[in-house]
């Protein structure tokens, strides 16, 4: 993300992997972080954090600069990032095993 013009993500706390999402150099609280387009931050200290969503689970990341962003509310100030989950690939499957119940 850092790559992107005019967004950059600042680590908060390496120890706990916090960090915030600027764009336009827009604190990161006027940044509205989105999972498959479901608000995923809402600013509150200890909240889900950016740097602890695991890179191989995204198929791709979308950022919405400019005057679009207020569509998203007050909290898109700056901008929006929507992190779009991967799919499984057709047959894949998982299977966990707990204290003999089966999850598929």
């Amino acid at each position: 993300l850092n790559e992107t013009s005019g967004l950059r993500v600042q680590t908060t706390s390496p120890s706990l992997g916090g960090a915030n999402v600027r764009i336009q150099g827009l604190r990161g609280r006027y940044t509205q972080l989105l999972s498959d387009g479901l608000p995923l931050y809402g600013g509150q200290s200890g909240a889900l954090s950016i740097l602890q969503i695991p890179p191989m689970d995204l198929a791709q990341v979308e950022v919405i600069k400019g005057v679009a962003s207020a569509l998203y509310g007050a909290t898109a100030q700056g901008g929006v990032v929507n992190l779009i989950s991967r799919r499984p690939a057709a047959g894949e499957e998982n299977e966990h095993r707990s204290h003999e119940q089966e999850v598929r």
